[in-house]
């Protein structure tokens, strides 16, 4: 073990590595002791003077510090009240002219329920795991959605939902509200509906709607987490 900081007084030990793995404790890179109170040398370290506690998620990550998890709070407020309501009036301004080009190519599909996503290559994609539509209708709308255009403000909107619930669980990647979700690029096409979202999305509603289509289909990946605890007595 290895005095930290550069005082003249021991503050706080560090173990260069420590995890659990089954019975047993392994040494991992971050785990930091703190004693009682700072100690005037590594000499005057005695059993009861520690308490060691740590963190582990499902994620695998280790505990961040309050003024990171202050950091990422400050940047899900920001989303929320102005990332979020541009990108979705950005998707409103151009789905109207998507949906007409739909309706022209596809006059079939008028009478039919049909919603559309993105990959993570920036091309509209449509889950038909349902069947609603048939093989021909299936492809049809696929080509007819990326030659409509406006790509680039969808991936705009997906980009936005991600970042916002990586900010929301924040650096210690836990969360017990929307940001326990795991939506990322190579999911959000399996995922997210954007017919329905803006529908769902009126009012300024927007994570409402998000968390709405989050719990029908997202992992919920982040709301578990084990506390350990080791007192030295």
């Amino acid at each position: 073990m290895d005095g930290v900081g550069n005082s003249s007084k021991v503050r706080s030990l560090n173990l260069s590595h420590l995890t659990q793995s089954g019975t047993s404790l392994e040494k991992k890179e971050g785990v930091t002791i703190l004693p009682e109170k700072p100690l005037d040398s590594i000499n005057d370290i005695k059993p009861d003077s520690f308490t060691l506690s740590w963190a582990v998620y499902r994620s695998g990550q280790n505990y961040i510090s309050h003024s990171q998890s202050a950091q990422s709070t400050g940047r899900f407020l920001e989303i929320c009240v102005r990332d979020m309501p541009k990108a979705v009036q950005s998707v409103a301004a151009i789905l109207p002219h998507i949906e007409k080009t739909v309706e022209n190519a596809i006059p079939s599909l008028k009478n039919k329920l049909w919603d559309f996503s993105i990959n993570s290559s920036g091309r509209f994609v449509v889950d038909n795991s349902d069947h609603m539509l048939t093989e021909s209708e299936h492809t049809a709308l696929v080509k007819t959605l990326n030659r409509a255009g406006g790509n680039d403000r969808f991936e705009t909107l997906k980009g936005t939902m991600i970042e916002v619930l990586q900010a929301q669980r924040g650096p210690d990647l836990y969360s017990t509200g929307i940001g326990r979700y795991d939506l990322n690029q190579e999911n959000f096409g399996q995922t997210i509906r954007f017919r329905s979202f803006m529908n769902s999305a009126n009012n300024l509603k927007h994570m409402e709607a998000l968390a709405g289509q989050l719990t029908q289909r997202a992992p919920d990946k982040y709301s578990q987490i084990e506390i350990y605890s080791i007192s030295f007595k």
